[in-house]
């Protein structure tokens, strides 16, 4: 008797389970006109021929094949098996190894070079069948259809494949997003907001801040949806499989090989508040790095230690509620040279009023002004001199090159010395054109930007929400306020006064100067120094 086993799979789900039962039927037909006793069946459906690591029934196959359980395999035809080559191969070896034939219903038993040269068409037909799937959906973006997959905020058309319609349900809620999140609330709170209110999020259950936010790098969600603003993209992604686990793997193409197709029928966000929303996402990726982090204080990863310089965090509390501050440095590795604890409020407090104090006094801001033109006076200096010394270089090399010509011309120097010559000062010259066109034209203009003093006025008011509502938590706008003129506090005990801190407020000049500050720009300066313990009032201390 010759015991033999049939395997059967189909690709996707897209295709119809009868397709297993046919492929049975057919492998038993050939079984029986070659007198083989079929002695058990595998079916894997719905999963693809590319690789075999999540296919069950196939790895359930080999298992039986090493316990010699039969001694043919039969299929409908080679790239049952795999229609991946080197994944053929290597079963075909183990199969061969363990005295196992391959039999095909359409050729009969597979030898290793028939084999080889089915193995080598399945692969083929494979990377035929994703170029002409790739081919027909960029056809479709070009129509102005969605090349496939449900999007939050549309629903299909019945009868018309491709093409959308705005759901009006979905599309109030995408409009909710956008306009909170361009008001400055975040991802997380506008999720549970949606969530709190019973609405469902796109795949039906509870709304999270990732589904509002998205991969940056994958760029997707909600927000960076450029179909909200009536703009399809296709192929921003590919997915290919890793080998070894089977797995696919999202991957960014080059946005050459990208397919745009405007849609304004599909629009339900303003193309300009969408982009203003991708401006406050780029802000918040290159913005401060206290803001990369949900504050739970106000002034969360802006405290220093006075003793090392390290950062500070809340541990534990007294009797009363009041919590503690000790130095991150000594708590784990015990390098802080002059360790120890403060009270939070007590830091907060003062804090907030040195802020008050000194924001509130007209010098200040000509305080600021004048640091900063100090500042642009050097850079300005600097600027000058580089640009200055590579023109001299640049124009010295102008004329040696012409030097080199004439020497070729007359022949006074041999010609290969002086093609040599030549090509080094050429090649001098271009890196120094490079160097001036990279090089910041000098600026000695400093302009107080018209909007300083109203935003400097809108803090102040924002300042006062937050003392008289006592310590706010550190994701408040008022806090933010707070963070947004503060670079460090640094904290350290006051040696004249017992059960003193001295305070230093570092403070971030163009958030005051400028109403849309950039990083390269930041400035620090010592905003002053406050006394704070108990029964003691903040002292204030001129620029």
């Amino acid at each position: 008797m010759t015991r033999a086993v049939i395997y059967a799979r189909y690709s996707t789900d897209l295709q119809s389970d009868r397709s297993i039962e046919d492929q049975i039927a057919l492998c038993r037909n050939y079984a029986e006109r070659n007198k083989l006793t079929v002695v058990e069946s595998y079916a894997d459906r719905a999963r693809s021929g590319s690789s075999a690591v999540d296919r069950d029934e196939w790895q359930r196959l080999m298992r039986d094949a090493h316990a010699r359980a039969f001694d043919i395999l039969v299929v409908e035809d080679v790239d049952r098996i795999s229609r991946d080559q080197a994944d053929y191969h290597a079963f075909r070896k183990r199969l061969s190894f363990l005295d196992v034939k391959i039999h095909a219903v359409h050729g009969g038993e597979i030898s290793s070079i028939e084999g080889s040269v089915r193995a080598m068409m399945g692969a083929l037909y494979l990377e035929s069948l994703a170029q002409k799937t790739r081919r027909g959906l960029a056809g479709v973006v070009r129509q102005g259809r969605h090349p496939g997959g449900r999007v939050y905020g549309y629903r299909s058309i019945p009868g018309r494949r491709g093409e959308l319609e705005v759901d009006p349900d979905q599309a109030a809620v995408v409009r909710r997003i956008f306009q909170e999140y361009t008001c400055g609330r975040t991802p997380r709170d506008i999720a549970r907001d949606l969530t709190h209110e019973g609405l469902l999020s796109p795949r039906g259950g509870r709304w999270a801040a990732s589904t509002i936010n998205g991969n940056s790098k994958r760029k997707n969600g909600i927000l960076q949806n450029p179909l909200y603003a009536g703009r399809i993209i296709w192929n921003r992604l590919r997915m290919d499989r890793d080998p070894a686990t089977g797995k696919r793997v999202s991957r960014a193409n080059l946005k050459s090989d990208w397919h745009e197709k405007e849609a304004p029928h599909l629009a339900i966000v303003d193309r300009q508040v969408f982009d203003a929303a991708q401006a406050r996402k780029e802000e918040r990726a290159k913005g401060h790095p206290v803001h990369h982090k949900r504050p739970r204080h106000i002034l969360s990863g802006l405290l220093r230690c006075g003793g090392c310089g390290g950062g500070m965090s809340v541990s534990g509390r007294d009797k009363s509620g009041r919590a503690r501050l000790y130095c991150t440095a000594s708590r784990e590795s015990g390098t802080c040279p002059a360790p120890k604890t403060f009270y939070l409020p007590t830091v907060e407090n003062a804090v907030l009023c040195e802020l008050r104090g000194e924001l509130q006094h007209p010098a200040v801001i000509a305080e600021y002004a004048r640091t900063y033109a100090e500042e642009r006076r050097k850079l300005t200096q600097r600027t000058t001199k580089d640009r200055a010394r590579l023109e001299r270089r640049l124009a010295d090399v102008q004329s040696e090159l012409e030097r080199a010509f004439k020497a070729l011309i007359k022949g006074v120097v041999p010609e290969d010395v002086v093609e040599k010559e030549i090509t080094t000062l050429r090649a001098e010259r271009d890196a120094l054109k490079t160097q001036l066109a990279a090089a910041p034209e000098a600026d000695n203009t400093v302009e107080l930007h018209p909007m300083a003093l109203r935003r400097y006025e809108g803090q102040l008011a924002r300042l006062q929400e937050v003392l008289a509502a006592g310590s706010a938590a550190g994701d408040t706008e008022a806090a933010a306020a707070i963070r947004e003129i503060i670079d460090t506090v640094t904290v350290r005990p006051d040696p004249e006064q017992r059960g003193g801190v001295l305070i230093e407020i570092e403070g971030r000049l163009d958030a005051l100067l400028r109403d849309n500050a950039q990083a390269n720009k930041q400035r620090s300066l010592s905003v002053g120094k406050v006394v704070a313990g108990a029964g003691i009032e903040p002292a204030t201390y001129g620029l």
